[in-house]
């Protein structure tokens, strides 16, 4: 099933799912202070490499602006 959410709340569940940040970092080879800046939105794009050690992926979304397209 797959499903969008903001980066911080994908992070955060990845956390939860490891139980704890610590447990996060042993198992993605993540420093701890970098994941907890993840989940706070203090970083933001991380690298394809970092997303794929967390088990998630980035999908762009795009929608329409008001208006005619010109």
């Amino acid at each position: 099933m797959s499903y969008t959410t903001t980066l911080e709340k994908a992070v955060k569940a990845v956390v939860k799912k490891h139980g704890g940040v610590r447990a996060t970092e042993a198992a993605t080879g993540l420093d701890k202070s970098f994941i907890s800046r993840l989940m706070s939105g203090k970083k933001v794009h991380p690298s394809e490499e970092t997303l794929l050690k967390l088990g998630l992926r980035a999908v762009p979304r795009y929608e329409r602006i008001k208006g005619d397209a010109k």
